[in-house]
């Protein structure tokens, strides 16, 4: 995978189980970055989460 990736995964922390039925269906490396980047349920849940 892309760095993009990883860092999308480390900062963002997305649901990997999500991303992994994603790309089960779509197997693309461009899906898996923007999916990592995208708004997870934490941000929907809690949008000052991730608030430092």
């Amino acid at each position: 995978m892309p760095v993009w990736f990883h860092l999308g995964a480390i900062s963002r922390r997305p649901s990997f189980a999500w991303i992994a039925r994603t790309l089960a269906a779509v197997p693309d490396e461009d899906i898996a970055v923007w999916l990592c980047w995208t708004d997870t349920e934490l941000d929907r849940t809690h949008p000052a989460a991730r608030a430092g």
